[in-house]
């Protein structure tokens, strides 16, 4: 009985075959959404307010994607047709050889030169202008004042004036005794003054300006009185302005410039 236990309690153990590692599938990976552009002008999604329309780049509102078709709101179109992968701008001129863009200048309409989008204040102003008059100034209790006879030596100015239709400044000049504060208002009120006389002798108003500077433009020294009574001063100019040679996008763009900026034959 005794071996019949021992063989039983020590029965063979059976070998247990290996399992198999578990399979672990691979994790999906995540692609970006296509970016989609369909208009090229690289501003995508939901900052793409126009995403058919590409924008003009040209540093005014290029955030939302939209072409901003007048950016100075004078009628004439600065991304007029979109034409192998740009804007056509109407709104600019060639002045004397050098190409000038007025997208952000809006035109003056005058009846000169209206069709180009540029407001003519860009012509230039050439030199200091013809002096009409210099006379020097009194002091008079303290103060600079006007010569005695200033009415009678303003009537051939006028006369001046009006003949060349140009723009006249009055300038008013002080020497150095008063703050320059109170001289800049002093000489500004001569100035005025003058600019009254001058309209009320049949000067158009809007041809004249008048400024005063106080003591802050001398042509002497201050340190003597010869110095200071030359400095005391009343001077007018007229300003002649150099009218140069301008040309519309009509009349040196492409042919195709030139049909997209509706010009006429």
């Amino acid at each position: 009985m005794a071996a019949l236990l021992l063989l039983v309690g020590c029965a063979s153990p059976t070998t247990a075959r290996p399992t198999a590692p578990a399979t672990v599938e691979p994790a999906p990976v995540e692609r970006p959404p296509a970016i989609i552009d369909d208009d090229g002008d690289s501003i995508v999604g939901e900052a793409d307010e126009c995403p058919h329309l590409p924008e003009d780049i040209d540093g005014f509102q290029d955030e939302d994607g939209c072409p901003d078709r007048d950016n100075d709101g004078d009628g004439v179109l600065d991304a007029a047709r979109f034409v192998d992968g740009a804007w056509i701008n109407c709104d600019r001129q060639r002045r004397d050889g050098v190409d000038q863009d007025c997208r952000s200048s809006p035109e003056i309409f005058n009846g000169k030169e209206d069709g180009d989008g540029c407001p003519e204040v860009l012509i230039l102003i050439c030199g200091p202008g013809e002096l009409l008059l210099r006379l020097p100034l009194r002091r008079l209790r303290g103060r600079i004042a006007l010569p005695e006879d200033i009415d009678a030596q303003l009537v051939d100015v006028a006369a001046k004036i009006r003949a060349a239709k140009v723009e006249a400044h009055i300038n008013v000049d002080d020497d150095d005794r008063a703050p320059q504060e109170r001289a800049k208002r002093a000489t500004q009120a001569l100035a005025d003054e003058i600019l009254a006389k001058l309209v009320a002798l049949g000067v158009p108003r809007e041809q004249v300006r008048a400024a005063g500077y106080g003591g802050a433009r001398p042509l002497a020294d201050n340190r003597t009185a010869e110095g200071r009574a030359s400095n005391r001063r009343l001077e007018i100019y007229l300003r002649h302005r150099d009218e140069m040679v301008s040309k519309s996008i009509c009349e040196y763009g492409t042919p195709i410039e030139r049909d997209a900026c509706g010009c006429s034959d």
